[in-house]
């Protein structure tokens, strides 16, 4: 009998350990991506490029009627009118998820929602392991610990 409840406690504290192990392994993927984004808050593009590059689709759009007004006639205004939609549109798109995280913006992605929401499912998580550990060992050790844990849920 004494055996068996050591082995218990062993293959226990083994399952405790690799579940820790795999908590912390998620927590450190949480971390790198979590710089990950703010990296990507903290560097814009440069003005030179940005610049550059809305030169010259301004340039492109009002050449290109020059350019197909004796092959197209009058069918190039329209044409020409959703190119400047679809680039410019693009252009606007780009411009958005330059700052992905700013709250100034209407399609910000809001991170405090999803920490919340992960800090929700993580103690979720807790109090079901809690409650599910107290269901496996029918705690005789310490069962006021284990109840005011899964109050707390």
């Amino acid at each position: 009998e004494n055996d068996n409840g050591n082995y218990r406690g062993i293959e226990k504290a083994v399952q405790y350990s690799s579940k820790m192990r795999r908590l912390e392994i998620a927590l450190h993927q949480l971390i790198a991506q979590v710089g990950g984004m703010e990296r990507v808050k903290a560097t814009p593009l440069p003005i030179v490029y940005v610049t550059h590059l809305r030169t010259f689709l301004i340039l492109y759009l009002l050449l290109l009627p020059y350019v197909y007004a004796a092959e197209w006639g009058f069918f190039t205004i329209p044409v020409v009118s959703l190119l400047a939609f679809a680039l410019l549109g693009i252009d606007g798109a780009a411009h958005e998820c330059e700052v992905p995280f700013s709250k100034g913006r209407v399609n910000h992605l809001d991170m405090d929602a999803f920490c919340i929401t992960a800090m929700d499912n993580i103690t979720q998580l807790v109090c079901h392991s809690v409650d599910m550990y107290e269901r496996d060992s029918k705690l005789e050790h310490e069962p006021d610990k284990v109840r005011d844990a899964l109050e707390n849920c």
